[in-house]
């Protein structure tokens, strides 16, 4: 990836994060969003010219979608609501996992599934980042847990 960018404010804007840029190019965003603001969020983001992935997440799941039209859903991990210690750190997670995902070169569905879980890891700890374990570890977990219903896609005109 030659540039980065990771947004928690809620804005869908590109303009002022390209600034300083040496190629004026952006592979990967990942904003944190409403639902309600999913759509229009993904489409202005790959219209701003996101050249691999998009993510928007919010609090039952994510959806990221690439140039040329391609989504993918995910929703967040099943927890109960006795095992939630701290939200503090969860975005950051979830960014991760989506970023080692990319990194490792797996298909776009495994990186949402542990961005989805390295988040339910991180809510599960009082600190930021000490509920976080290796990947496959996060992974199986999720899994044990189950997952939120994939969240619907609302089209926007």
């Amino acid at each position: 990836m030659r540039l980065l960018m990771f947004r928690h404010d809620g804005e869908a804007r590109l303009g002022a994060l390209r600034e300083g840029s040496a190629d004026d190019v952006i592979d990967l965003v990942v904003l944190a969003a409403s639902e309600a603001a999913v759509p229009r969020d993904l489409l202005s983001l790959i219209e701003q010219g996101v050249s691999v992935l998009a993510v928007v997440h919010f609090p039952a799941g994510c959806v990221a979608a690439a140039p040329g039209g391609r989504t993918w859903r995910q929703g967040s991990v099943r927890l109960p609501r006795e095992q939630v210690r701290s939200t503090t750190g969860a975005g950051d997670a979830f960014a991760a996992g989506v970023i080692l995902g990319l990194h490792e070169g797996w298909p776009v569905e495994r990186c949402l599934r542990l961005a989805v879980a390295s988040a339910a890891a991180s809510v599960r700890s009082p600190n930021t980042s000490d509920g976080i374990k290796p990947a496959e570890q996060c992974l199986a977990e999720a899994d044990l847990a189950g997952y939120r219903p994939t969240p619907p896609v609302r089209q926007v005109n």
